[in-house]
């Protein structure tokens, strides 16, 4: 299981509707399962961007989570 690109698409609606992410639960482990260019597709139809160093963070690993500790 994982976040693909229609799991994306309903994560940047919903932020977009004003749901807060900042307190989230994940259960498991989450993969990431798109390429760069649908990734960067998604971000700019919701008009959002990211550094080229987020974005190497984001699509780099094969699992979705983050520790607050590696920010």
């Amino acid at each position: 299981m994982g976040i693909d690109f229609h799991a994306l698409n309903l994560l940047l609606r919903a932020k977009a509707m004003g749901v807060d992410f900042s307190r989230t639960c994940m259960i498991g482990r989450q993969g990431v399962h798109m390429a760069p260019g649908v990734f960067d597709l998604a971000l700019e139809n919701a008009g959002l961007s990211v550094s080229a160093v987020q974005r190497e963070d984001i699509l780099g690993s094969a699992f979705a989570e983050r520790h607050p500790d590696d920010v």
